[in-house]
């Protein structure tokens, strides 16, 4: 299933960052926030040939004509 949303992370966010590194390290982690826990994994988008085509093309709302 594709993600339902890209959030762009620019390099000035370091906390942010910091805390993905350590997930990649541990590939799963649990997140307490306040009494709900939630298990994060981290796993790396796959992009198909035909996918990467689409992309280098312009994507798919570029026209060839």
């Amino acid at each position: 299933m594709p993600p339902k949303e890209t959030i762009i992370i620019g390099d000035h966010e370091k906390e942010v960052i910091d805390f993905l590194e350590r997930l990649r390290s541990n590939k799963e982690m649990l997140v307490q926030l306040g009494s709900e826990n939630y298990v994060l994994a981290m796993t790396r988008a796959k992009i198909t040939k035909k996918g990467r085509e689409v992309l280098t093309s312009g994507g798919p709302d570029h026209s060839d004509s």
